[in-house]
């Protein structure tokens, strides 16, 4: 019966869509279950189809979870340029990346929550993935580099230094938000401290600044 009901549903896929469809279903498991908590077969049938078909476009449930964090990459990485798009002042892009982050991690938590999954850094299984996370990185280094050069943040270091530590503590920030550790604003779990992503990534650029 159930084979048949995915056989029915299977024909409504046109190319492309059911990789598509896939992607989405497993997206809102992970971010339902704060993890990759789930078999490709499981996936299928959430679609509607047989997990042959899912199989597919994905050989592993790995891949499918690589292909969701290449996405994000690309995403992230996309969302961070629109950002700072027309900022002049470097600071204040850097300012508007870093909210950005931290917005799209809200926004996209299944995406977020696997896109630093250790055991997907296979340089030779997911090349693609490993390409559109080294281009959100690069995309902030830039950013960097533009604020040494305009006297905005400290030249002493390495712009791919700073930038380490900004995304470091404004993922640190996304992961203990999503997880409900603190709360922004008025959001959040009762009893969760408050935290202000501004304040946060304004204290670190603060203290990244040249000294005097």
């Amino acid at each position: 019966m159930g084979e048949e009901r995915a056989a029915g549903r299977r024909a409504t896929f046109h190319h492309g869509d059911l990789a598509d469809a896939l992607v989405a279903a497993a997206s809102e498991l992970i971010a339902a279950r704060a993890g990759p908590d789930f078999s490709l077969r499981e996936v299928a049938e959430v679609v509607g189809v047989s997990h042959t078909a899912a199989y597919r476009h994905f050989a592993a449930k790995a891949d499918l979870v690589a292909e969701i964090a290449r996405r994000g990459f690309v995403a992230l990485d996309a969302a961070v340029r629109a950002a700072v798009a027309g900022t002049s002042d470097p600071r204040a892009a850097l300012l508007a990346a870093g909210l950005a982050y931290v917005g799209f991690a809200e926004a996209r938590p299944g995406a977020y929550r696997v896109m630093f999954l250790a055991g997907l850094c296979d340089h030779q299984r997911h090349p693609a993935l490993i390409a559109a996370a080294s281009a959100a990185f690069a995309t902030l280094v830039d950013g960097v580099a533009r604020a040494q050069a305009a006297g905005a943040v400290r030249a002493d270091l390495a712009a791919a230094e700073v930038a380490s530590a900004l995304w470091a503590a404004e993922h640190g920030h996304a992961i203990l938000l999503l997880d409900g550790q603190i709360r922004d604003g008025e959001q959040g779990p009762v009893g969760a401290p408050p935290a202000a992503r501004r304040l946060l990534i304004a204290a670190l650029l603060d203290g990244m600044a040249p000294r005097r």
